[in-house]
């Protein structure tokens, strides 16, 4: 049977567990080192193996050996769950004595033929930990002296503080008969411990027995590519062929949303096909109408990572806190484990936070500094609680929403005004560089160095084709708007008015013209400079000459701003001046990890081969039935994996282009097509990769100069014990 929890901490504890078997090498003064037989033993506390009312009076040895006799003599064996076993086990005169942990192993032992002189290696997975800890347990404790951690108090739930202390001293308990294991004291019967689940550390730690140490592992988050390969295999095993699925933009959407956190894939999955594959590919195969299915999966997913980080619950306690992650996730903020993100609350360490919250760390490409990685998931339930976003940037919430280019624009102006206004309103600060502003964003540190005052901005969208047209009398461009202007005009998708701060240096305010555009090939200076020159500056003759827009403008510098998904291969010490560039290399940075998910597929709908529908392709290829062709056989990762599934794409005959600026037609063939489209997310990640040997010459170079300039008293302390959040 498929087990969809065995997509992250549990994958993690099996893929140790094997890699032990095959590289762990026995100590010499074990006779017969070569010759080890090993066990892996997982007690799923959820499914599996579950606790319940049968469990509250037994001793934690009674409550392992009877898992551990039905994980090793029933289950896969047999068709009884493990209540129907244990239901007949205790119908034996002093099962609990018979079903402890030590006869149990004994039995083992027997049943593998290991001799009295031979060791046996057990790996003891307990999964979904947590389960212990939230248990009612009121059997015999060695010591009753445990305390709840002050800090953690905050995640308890009402009225269950003594549940959670008698789940803590079983969890001790089971720790103590676990870890006699690893000391010596079983001779021939070595078992080594694992836990994995969600549970607080300083909780576990609490509960820790005196006489061992627990160590707590970093489990790294997935890449989108890992979460595709995840799913793969699940559609695979239950007969779903790839092209039913990857062409769903909902599905490739939701997938991102969880940010690579494996729990929130797990649960993705279980509700998309049911735990027990119920559903099979009924949801799936659901459209955007269908009573909103995929929109009630994220709500459904997302309630569930609510009750097991308690994500509200923390937001509602520490607003300052929260509202301060996400600022600094905004930010690009790069900090380090010992830093406490509010002043309000210094024992609120990164470190702190990421071992007892939902907050989830990342290491900066350079390995010095620590970001906040906000999964959208999460984002989602901070807002649920806190309401801190709107409008368009609200509606982005909306799994199966269908994007239209104006509404890529409208995002970007919902991301200026909240960002502006979040760090307005949480910062503490009236002013702000064009850093802070545009994190990631390249430009010349004369332009990214200059401050702004802030003030609280509103969007705005125009019918008019600003400056060609003057707006709307009634509104006044200069009075803290974010214009997303009028279709087709020329001198900036989204226009901003910033006032500076030091008019000494700074005689004229900021006028901000943000340009999204999709290039289908790398960009370089020259580019920029035309969008600069041809496009921005020339739109300027529009105005009239002497009336209240021409005088405004005078009184303003005009910074081009250009955003793209392409690469920028050229210098950024060139880039033309006042002018920033969002590029591909710096796309996660300008829109954080909390939007660029959403912002990246609303922005390559129209040209990725692998979920557009075939109008968009027909567009390119007006060929309908080799547009069928290749929509049948995806997905692709590359132009070359399309070439060997499609190939008659290398065959066919040139086709007309579409005019250009200059009234030319010209050629082309199918294979300058399909290099022009876009292949994310089973091809190259259009973000980079940290592994420089990936970019090119130009960014290479780039990196290595961002990382030789930092600061080296920024160094994170990486040696530092964490657990996955």
């Amino acid at each position: 049977m498929l087990n969809f929890n065995s997509t992250g901490k549990t994958r993690y504890g099996l893929e140790l567990f094997h890699h032990l078997q095959k590289k762990w090498k026995a100590p010499p003064q074990w006779e017969n080192g070569g010759n080890v037989k090993f066990l892996y033993a997982l007690f799923d506390f959820s499914n599996g193996v579950p606790l319940d009312s049968w469990d509250r009076r037994l001793d934690a040895t009674t409550i392992l050996g009877l898992r551990l006799a039905y994980i090793y003599f029933v289950r896969g064996k047999y068709k009884e769950n493990f209540a129907e076993f244990r239901n007949y086990v205790m119908k034996i005169n002093s099962y609990d004595h018979i079903f402890s942990l030590s006869p149990v192993i004994a039995g083992i032992r027997n049943d593998l033929g290991i001799l009295n002189n031979e060791h046996f290696f057990i790996f003891f997975h307990m999964d979904e930990f947590q389960k212990v800890l939230s248990f009612d347990w009121i059997g015999r404790a060695k010591k009753n002296d445990l305390k709840i951690p002050t800090l953690a108090e905050q995640f308890i739930i009402p009225n269950a503080e003594k549940t959670i202390l008698r789940g803590m001293c079983l969890l001790r308990e089971i720790l103590i008969n676990l870890g006699s294991y690893m000391t010596g004291e079983t001779q021939k019967t070595y078992g080594h411990s694992y836990l994995s689940g969600t549970a607080p550390d300083d909780v576990v730690e609490a509960a820790e027995p005196t006489s061992y140490s627990i160590k707590f592992l970093s489990c790294p988050l997935l890449k989108p590519k890992s979460c595709l390969m995840i799913m793969h295999h699940f559609t695979k095993k239950l007969g779903i062929e790839d092209k039913d699925w990857t062409s769903k933009r909902w599905i490739l959407q939701m997938l991102l949303d969880t940010g690579g956190l494996p729990r929130a894939l797990q649960y993705f999955l279980e509700d998309l096909f049911g735990i027990d594959y119920q559903h099979g590919n009924k949801k799936l195969n659901s459209s955007v109408s269908d009573l909103g299915i995929p929109q009630i999966i994220f709500q459904n997913v997302a309630q569930r990572l609510d009750e097991a980080y308690k994500v509200r619950k923390f937001a509602e306690k520490y607003v300052v806190v929260v509202k301060a992650l996400i600022l600094k996730s905004l930010l690009g903020a790069k900090l380090l484990r010992s830093d406490a993100v509010s002043k309000e609350f210094p024992a609120l360490t990164l470190n702190y936070l990421e071992r007892n919250t939902s907050t989830i760390l990342q290491q900066s490409y350079d390995k010095r500094f620590l970001v906040i990685q906000i999964p959208f998931i999460f984002f989602y339930l901070y807002n649920e609680q806190l309401r801190i976003v709107q409008n368009r940037l609200e509606e982005s919430f909306l799994l199966t929403r269908k994007f239209r280019w104006e509404d890529f624009e409208e995002l970007i102006a919902e991301l200026e005004v909240f960002r502006t206004n979040l760090i307005l309103k949480e910062s503490g600060s009236e002013t702000a560089s064009v850093r802070d502003l545009y994190p990631g964003a390249y430009g010349s540190e004369k332009l990214l160095s200059r401050y702004v005052r802030l003030n609280e901005l509103t969007s705005y969208r125009s019918k008019s084709q600003f400056p060609k047209s003057p707006l709307d009398n009634k509104v006044n461009w200069e009075s803290g708007l974010v214009i997303v202007n009028g279709a087709t005009a020329s001198f900036g998708d989204i226009v901003i008015h910033r006032e500076t701060v030091n008019k000494d240096v700074d005689k004229n305010d900021l006028l901000f013209a943000l340009q999204t555009r999709f290039q289908q090939s790398s960009f370089d200076n020259k580019v920029i400079s035309i969008e600069r020159d041809d496009y921005i500056a020339k739109s300027l003759k529009y105005v009239v000459e002497g009336s209240k827009d021409y005088k405004s403008f005078q009184r303003h510098t005009i910074i081009t701003a250009m955003i793209s998904i392409q690469d920028f291969n050229d210098n950024v010490e060139h880039i033309p001046e006042n002018c920033l560039v969002v590029c591909k290399e710096n796309f996660v940075n300008y829109f954080s990890e909390i939007f660029s998910g959403r912002a990246l597929l609303s922005l390559i709908s129209g040209c990725n081969v692998n979920f557009s529908e075939k109008l968009s392709l027909m567009r390119d290829i007006n060929v309908d039935e080799l547009v069928d062709v290749i929509i049948d056989r995806r997905p692709y990762d590359s132009v070359a994996t399309l070439c060997n599934k499609v190939p008659e794409v290398l065959g066919r005959k040139p086709i007309p282009k579409r005019k250009n600026s200059s009234g030319e037609k010209g050629w082309k063939n199918y294979l300058e097509v399909v290099q022009s489209w876009n292949y994310y997310p089973f091809g190259e990640d259009p973000f980079g990769d940290n592994n420089t040997s990936l970019l090119s010459p130009v960014r290479q170079k780039r990196r290595r100069n961002s990382s030789s300039s930092a600061s080296s008293s920024a160094s994170s302390s990486t040696s530092s014990e964490t657990t996955t959040t």
